[in-house]
């Protein structure tokens, strides 16, 4: 399934989960999740590092490729200063 680049940026504002993949120079990669009737799916952002970089491709494909994905639990161990 694919969307168009208008359509990846509307769902950029009402998204359930963007998660930091790779950064870059220029850009973090981000994996965008989104709820397709029952179904969730996602695609990449390239999210620019400054404004200079905002004129750029802001996805890796036109029309924007999408993919199914899945919530995984994780655990993970913060440390805290013992007073």
């Amino acid at each position: 399934m694919s969307l168009t680049t208008d359509e990846a940026d509307e769902i950029l504002d009402t998204c359930i989960a963007r998660q930091d993949v790779s950064r870059h120079r220029w850009y973090t990669k981000q994996l965008i999740v989104y709820r397709d009737g029952e179904e969730l799916r996602g695609f990449y952002y390239l999210d620019p590092a400054t404004e200079l970089q905002e004129d750029q491709d802001r996805y890796e494909t036109d029309p924007v490729e999408t993919f199914p994905v899945k919530g995984v639990k994780q655990t993970i161990t913060v440390y805290e200063v013992d007073a």
